[in-house]
């Protein structure tokens, strides 16, 4: 007869593109240091195959998002800090920068605080039930023009697979975590995409991104993601 033991697992799911993955750390999110995305794109060649390695070339105007997770022993409260280098990609000035906030339309929660634009304090607005944050900019942001976003953001996820087929949930013994940080939508010919999507399918819509995500989790459970 053959024995079966469940540990927790931790997945992170839904960080569109290219992930380098580091795993757990020892320091809480408050020790840890600000960190700025990289300058150049070199280090994700790691997850290509050579032969696409061209394609970081052709990808300069993709976000670079840089996210610390600290996941509490009771794994469904977590602290994040994110910073976004986001390029205006289009051919009209932006006058904000959109943020999903999706944990506040799956059954959980998400709040943000210690917003910055280039290290400057502003203050967002919220809509769409919460789901959506608005980050103003003093200034408009002129096409092929790069803006910092940073911010701290703190979830509690939902403890049941209600919702979008629990892909945002803690539930028998498995942390999912798709759509689990600020997200920037798509602004294309319609302007920017922010309305509530329907639960029944993928809810997000967004451009390929880059990502470097640092996890610092109870060191009993195992971490599943993709990337390197």
């Amino acid at each position: 007869m053959k024995k079966f033991f469940l540990l927790p697992i931790i997945t992170l799911l839904s960080l569109t593109s290219c992930l380098l993955f580091a795993p757990q750390t020892e320091s809480p999110l408050e020790a840890l240091p600000p960190t700025s995305p990289p300058a150049d794109l070199t280090q994700f060649q790691n997850g290509l195959a050579e032969e696409y390695h061209p394609i970081l070339d052709e990808l300069t105007h993709a976000s670079i998002y840089v996210i610390d997770y600290v996941i509490a022993d009771d794994l469904y409260h977590i602290d994040g800090r994110q910073t976004v280098t986001y390029t205006n990609a289009e051919d009209v000035p932006l006058n904000e920068v959109n943020f999903r906030l999706f944990p506040n339309i799956l059954g959980g929660e998400m709040s943000v605080e210690n917003l910055t634009v280039n290290e400057t304090a502003v203050a967002p607005k919220y809509s769409f039930n919460n789901s959506l944050l608005t980050v103003p900019l003093a200034t408009p942001l002129q096409p092929n023009q790069s803006v910092t976003i940073r911010m701290d953001f703190k979830i509690t996820v939902p403890q049941s697979v209600d919702l979008n087929y629990g892909v945002q949930a803690y539930y028998n013994n498995v942390l999912a975590l798709a759509h689990a940080y600020p997200m920037i939508p798509v602004y294309d010919d319609e302007g920017w995409n922010v309305e509530i999507p329907p639960q029944a399918g993928d809810v997000t819509y967004a451009d390929m991104s880059f990502f470097i995500v640092t996890v610092d989790a109870p060191k009993e459970v195992t971490l599943v993601g993709s990337g390197v």
